[in-house]
């Protein structure tokens, strides 16, 4: 099995975070928790792969992990006081 690093793009309204995978046009999800929202990307993601394999094969070796080192990179907004 291969390991991936994609890029999820997070949003969060009305109660819902809203999830989007950068690197595949079309894997997006939802969830009422982020936990929730990322399990249903991961879901997206394998479920595009499988739909659209020639569009993977496109981006396959800029997401693919070669040494199984990851760096997380987390955005956070904080509102002055």
């Amino acid at each position: 099995m291969a390991l991936y690093n994609f890029t999820i793009k997070i949003e969060y309204e009305d109660g819902w975070y809203s999830v989007q995978c950068a690197e595949l046009p079309g894997a997006v999800s939802q969830g009422k928790t982020l936990d929730e929202a990322m399990a249903n990307i991961k879901e997206a993601i394998e479920g595009y792969i499988e739909a659209f394999p020639q569009e993977f094969q496109k981006v396959r070796s800029k997401v693919q992990v070669k040494n199984k080192v990851l760096e997380q990179k987390t955005v956070i907004e904080i509102s002055s006081a």
